[in-house]
């Protein structure tokens, strides 16, 4: 009956709100969804680097390393009056690989997110209605630990998605703009020095990095330059090796890291929501043998 109560008293308060609070209300959803959609996740960026791969038209991408290849690109041709279309077609494939690999950890995130939300929903509703059946106080101590519990496993998620993702591409999109702006810039009539300094492969040359594929890229890549600048030995076909060696190791990651993440949200769960809810449960079966 209490129960009843209460949450006739809340839509009483609902219905007698007043207008001015609801419109600030409004005011603030608006507000809200606007900022969301200008912060724009990876993959609406990812797909407008694809389109713009495919028609050079649109919003200027700034999806990861893509945005600054492509206004290399951009650059080559308005300075040697030829579009490198070889290196622009050959990072289309890798660019779809991305995008369907952000669009499969962002349904990992978002079904991790709901099912946490659904289980502090499960917690914070056993909780309420079963205190106001069993007339059993409201613990605040209790009640902001689990509170605590739940808000930090929703941090703790985020945070080791984002430890994860970086610890495991660390070094890959360096090593892969570095190689096919290098590419691009190969059948240009400048110096080797230039073609070299113009690519940025120097920046992945000098990468301290744990990943025993990127090591391996980076020690052949730095003995094919050495013998390109010193004897002249053509370089074409060891660098689209590594490029395709760098992928195909950027794809092994990707799959690990989404394994990874689907074993990451059961343990969250059951450490911080599961858990949240067996303290209150036992909190509950306590108070029948504390009373008096």
């Amino acid at each position: 009956m209490l129960f009843i109560t209460v949450i006739v008293f809340i839509s009483l308060l609902i219905w007698i709100l007043p207008d001015e609070i609801w419109h600030k209300l409004q005011q603030t959803l608006y507000l809200t969804k606007k900022l969301t959609i200008n912060r724009r996740g990876l993959v609406y960026r990812g797909n407008l680097a694809w389109q713009w791969t495919q028609t050079g038209q649109g919003p200027w991408p700034d999806y990861k390393f893509y945005g600054n290849f492509l206004r290399e690109v951009q650059k080559l041709t308005k300075l040697y009056g030829s579009t490198p279309k070889a290196s622009l077609d050959r990072i289309k494939k890798p660019l779809l690989q991305d995008i369907r690999f952000e669009t499969k950890l962002r349904e990992i995130r978002f079904s991790g997110l709901g099912q946490f939300v659904a289980m502090a929903l499960m917690t914070w509703t056993f909780m309420v209605v079963s205190r106001l059946i069993l007339e059993r106080p409201f613990e605040l101590p209790l009640l902001f630990s689990i509170l605590f519990i739940q808000t930090v496993g929703l941090i703790t998620f985020l945070q080791i998605e984002s430890f994860k993702r970086k610890k495991a591409f660390h070094g890959f999109d360096l090593a892969y703009e570095g190689l096919v702006t290098l590419q691009a810039l190969l059948p240009l009539g400048i110096s080797t020095k230039d073609k070299q300094e113009k690519s940025g492969v120097d920046q992945f040359l000098s990468l301290k990095t744990k990943n025993l594929d990127l090591d391996r890229v980076r020690r052949n890549l730095a003995q094919s330059l050495a013998q390109w600048r010193d004897f002249g030995r053509p370089i074409e076909d060891i660098i689209e090796e590594l490029v395709d060696d760098v992928r195909f190791a950027q794809e092994i990651a990707q799959a690990k890291l989404l394994k990874q993440m689907h074993a990451i949200k059961f343990l969250i769960a059951a450490l911080f929501f599961l858990s949240a809810y067996l303290l209150d449960l036992m909190a509950m079966v306590n108070s029948f043998f504390t009373l008096k």
